[in-house]
């Protein structure tokens, strides 16, 4: 029993920190395909993979969303 609420709290801990990171990447990823495309409406982004360990703050959502919003627009997805 313990070790389920350990997990579940290390767990929960976790998505509650990667929010910032999985906004800042979906803001990114709207960044990356207007400049990209040229085109001020954006579709919706997908969902926002887990960030990577230690780039967890919205920064690096942010950065990692441009490069993936860019590719995007490039192949037309």
């Amino acid at each position: 029993m313990r070790v389920r609420l350990l997990a579940l709290t290390m767990l929960f801990c976790a998505t509650a920190h990667a929010g910032d990171y999985q906004d800042g990447w979906q803001c990114g990823w709207k960044e990356g395909w207007r400049i990209e495309s040229g085109d001020y409406f954006t579709p919706f982004p997908p969902f926002a993979p887990f960030p990577p360990l230690g780039h967890d703050c919205y920064r690096d959502g942010f950065s990692e969303g441009v490069l993936a919003g860019a590719q995007a627009a490039r192949c037309g997805h």
